[in-house]
């Protein structure tokens, strides 16, 4: 069984809200997360959970985690090398890049502009800040061991697509997930460093029909006619 403990993209500026921490310095901050995080760890193993969090607490919280068989989850991309890192660590891992299987991308911004504020992030063009889409081919081609020495391949031990919600509901779900989800399935029980080619493209078109048929709104994966 399995406890995420999350971590990741902490807000240093909420701790200056809190009259006992009053302040947002790292350095002030790390003792106080490292024992909450020691806390909460001791707890879940008394349950027999195997802890898992966010690069984070390891990267840029430079946390000692003293259960090495936490599981670290990773998602910052190939730029940033968070996955080698992690694994020159010594620790498990999960790998999901916010350049590769990030499904949220591409379908602009959630919050509004401030006209009145020249440093606002929403500006025109108005594009998202993990832009662009990841279409299904992207996806596929995605190969987080690509360089990863054989040595550390091991302790890859899975990965994840991540579709956060901001521009997600109900209605827009299905479409968001497939046929992409399932293109990285194939990645993940077939081995990755293949090539999306006809055969790919068949494969996921008669997956995506399949779901049609039990009334999943999965995306389209190829024309269906070319006249």
């Amino acid at each position: 069984s399995l406890f995420h403990l999350g971590g990741d993209e902490i807000n240093l500026n909420a701790y200056r809200l809190d009259p006992t921490v009053s302040s947002s310095s790292l350095q002030t901050l790390r003792p106080l997360v490292q024992k909450f995080i020691d806390h909460v760890i001791s707890i879940a193993t008394a349950h027999s959970l195997k802890v898992i969090m966010w690069e984070e607490m390891v990267l840029d919280w430079n946390l000692t985690l003293t259960q090495q068989d936490v599981i670290i989850q990773t998602w910052r991309g190939s730029d940033d090398d968070a996955l080698g890192t992690i694994l020159k660590k010594g620790y498990k891992t999960l790998f999901g890049s916010n350049a590769h299987w990030y499904l949220d991308c591409g379908h602009g911004y959630f919050l509004d502009p401030e006209p009145s504020n020249p440093d606002s992030p929403i500006k025109p063009p108005y594009l998202d800040h993990c832009s662009p889409y990841k279409n299904w081919r992207h996806v596929y081609a995605y190969d987080p061991v690509a360089d990863v020495p054989p040595s550390l391949r091991h302790l890859v031990i899975g990965g994840e697509v991540h579709l956060w919600s901001e521009l997600t509901d109900s209605v827009n779900l299905d479409d968001q997930l497939w046929p992409r989800v399932a293109a990285a399935a194939e990645v993940m029980w077939s081995g990755p460093g293949k090539k999306p080619d006809e055969s790919t493209t068949r494969r996921l078109a008669d997956m995506r029909e399949r779901l049609v048929m039990r009334g999943v709104r999965a995306g389209v994966v190829q024309m269906e006619w070319c006249l």
